[in-house]
């Protein structure tokens, strides 16, 4: 695919995602994924040492303008609590729900007290100090994810065992998604992701459930384990209801 090429795609899938969005969380979130240091433009930019001398200016006056149009439609959304960009802050403490494509940044979900998210990935600090909600990361965490956990749910896509690696274990335990409840749950959240976002990976989980559910790992808080109203593991279930 030429740089050309790349850049009216890119486009285009910013404007199909953008469609979606209608919070400053979603738009820092686009915000990220598209202009941020490692975004989907910014990495054409670095494209533009390939192009020949004569394409060079051309090529680059294309992607100005592709940025431009990306920060324009993105502040034209974006709140006066618009999240701390410098720091890659996704702040979803109040109550609703944020679907967004792509990985966000660092502290994700910090302090989220009700929301309920999906996402593709995470940086440091994802969950950091939760204490209501539910998250869902279709992809990698940072380090030190739920630390200071107390409250909520969290599930994490986790093909390559990885995730223990990256998890603070001082408040949380973390399982195979067990009993039926939380199987349907996350489903359920994850095929709603699917529809909103047509996520490549929401799809391919969504069509391969029974096998992809393994790779899924379930975060709880252990002051939460003995006041769920339904509990994550199927000992815990016999027994309350016994």
């Amino acid at each position: 695919m030429s740089l050309k090429d790349s850049i009216e795609s890119v486009k285009n899938d910013f404007l199909t995602e953008f469609a979606n969005i209608n919070d400053s969380t979603g738009s820092e979130l686009i915000r990220q994924k598209y202009l941020g240091r490692n975004g989907l433009v910014t990495n054409l930019f670095k494209e533009l040492g390939r192009a020949s001398n004569d394409d060079r200016p051309v090529f680059g006056q294309l992607l100005n303008q592709l940025k431009n149009e990306l920060s324009e439609k993105i502040n034209s959304i974006q709140a006066e609590d618009k999240t701390d960009s410098d720091n890659d802050l996704v702040d979803i403490a109040l109550p609703g729900k944020l679907y967004a494509s792509g990985k966000a940044g660092e502290r994700f979900a910090v302090r989220n007290s009700g929301g309920i998210a999906v996402v593709e990935g995470c940086g440091s600090n994802g969950c950091e100090y939760m204490t209501g909600g539910k998250v869902v990361i279709l992809g990698d965490v940072g380090d030190n994810f739920a630390a200071g956990m107390t409250g909520g749910m969290a599930f994490i896509y986790d093909p390559n065992k990885k995730f223990e690696n990256y998890v603070n274990p001082q408040s949380v335990v973390w399982q195979n998604v067990e009993t039926d409840y939380w199987k349907k749950y996350l489903k359920d959240l994850i095929f709603e992701f699917s529809k909103e976002t047509n996520s490549k990976i929401s799809k391919k989980i969504i069509g391969n459930y029974e096998i992809e559910l393994k790779n899924f790992v379930q975060v709880c808080p252990i002051e939460m384990l003995d006041k769920l109203d339904h509990p994550i593991s199927l000992k815990e279930l016999k027994s309350k209801s016994a």
